[in-house]
């Protein structure tokens, strides 16, 4: 038996990690195709330009300038379910699972289809060995 010579095998949570900013990018893009803005469109636009400049940030493995681009994001556009998907996935990255998952219930909330989202979620649940989490 092949025991997987010439072939990488990925777990789920490396897999969707590494699918992150293209489905994170994809969500934004349904956004954007709804028109489901709630202020003035240019805010809407600066709102996620500065979302992007977050995953393009994040990426690269600033995780402190990204979350300070979801923050201004958020800012701009406190209904961005995108922006608060990224941020929890930050707070979740330095292990704050409180804030991290009212920013995932909050992402989800708003767009009760952001898968990303609730994988998130279920990534701080587990981190946290409990689905009994306040929320």
């Amino acid at each position: 038996m092949n025991s997987g010579a010439g072939y990488f095998v990925a777990g789920p949570r490396t897999l969707l990690t590494s699918l992150l900013p293209a489905l994170l990018f994809a969500g934004m893009l349904t956004v954007i195709a709804c028109g489901s803005s709630s202020g003035p469109e240019d805010t809407r636009d600066e709102a996620l330009e500065e979302y992007l400049t977050g995953l393009d940030l994040q990426d690269r493995g600033n995780l402190s300038a990204a979350f300070d681009a979801y923050n201004k994001a958020l800012r701009l556009d406190p209904r961005l379910d995108q922006a608060y998907a990224a941020r929890g996935h930050i707070y979740y990255l330095y292990n704050d699972l409180t804030s991290a998952l009212a920013d995932l219930n909050r992402a989800v909330d708003l767009n009760s289809e952001h898968a990303v989202a609730y994988y998130y979620r279920g990534l701080v649940f587990d981190a946290a060995s409990s689905p009994t989490i306040p929320s």
